[in-house]
């Protein structure tokens, strides 16, 4: 019994390493690409600017993406990575390392641990010539190694963060623009603090920082904005 459980905690704990690493490559992965789309994005408005002198408008109707595709300065749709292909690789390691785990838990599941463990007591008792008695103090409550995957699952395989999603601002009047982004990884995440602006909760890159992209949860868990942001997801 004893050895089946070493062996079961080495083999979770080497599990929940590996589910780790890889949520937090897939995170690093997406800030990534977050960082480079936001730099592109604010070229791309910098150089409207140019052609038409003023910043494309904001507001919640509109989508600076689809806008800037349509005049032919970006060349394909500008989204959060989150809402794209480009990690669900990573995702799906998560989901085998999690298949893996389940698999596990099932078989040293507290039935499993309590049959190890009458066979063991039974052999030890014929070694030494005693008679089995059916009467135990052993209180099987207190082993309690019910599969715990369900909440592994909802731990360490990432829900999509309600605030991924880019928001742009501008105003002609003082001739600035403002986009900001979320950041969800711990290698990435101190970018929010320093970075200039008025919101730690998001990365914010452009010409006035001070701007409104703040990202708003309504009770339905859905994202909006001031009334001067435009949202893209």
């Amino acid at each position: 019994m004893f050895k089946s459980l070493f062996k079961f905690i080495i083999y979770s704990t080497i599990i929940v390493l590996m589910l780790f690493i890889s949520t937090e490559a897939t995170k690093i992965s997406r800030d990534k690409a977050r960082l480079t789309n936001a730099h592109i994005l604010s070229q791309s408005i910098q150089y409207y600017k140019m052609i038409h002198s003023a910043f494309p408008q904001s507001d919640p109707s509109s989508n600076i993406s689809d806008l800037l595709l349509n005049e032919q300065i970006l060349f394909e749709p500008m989204r959060d990575p989150v809402y794209t292909s480009s990690t669900i690789k990573f995702d799906n390691n998560v989901e085998l390392l999690y298949s893996s785990y389940q698999q596990l838990s099932s078989l040293m599941n507290k039935e499993t641990l309590l049959n190890n463990y009458e066979r063991l007591k039974v052999n030890t008792l014929k070694y030494f010539n005693l008679s089995y008695n059916q009467i135990d103090t052993t209180n099987t409550d207190s082993i309690e190694l019910s599969a715990t995957s369900d909440a592994l699952k909802n731990s360490w395989i990432e829900d999509v963060q309600n605030d991924c999603a880019i928001v742009y601002s501008s105003d002609n009047m003082t001739n600035s623009y403002e986009i900001s982004i979320c950041l969800e990884s711990e290698f990435y995440k101190h970018k929010k603090k320093w970075d200039g602006g008025n919101d730690d909760n998001r990365y914010e890159i452009g010409s006035d920082l001070r701007l409104d992209t703040a990202i708003i949860l309504n009770n339905k868990n859905q994202i909006t904005s001031s009334l001067n942001s435009s949202i893209i997801q």
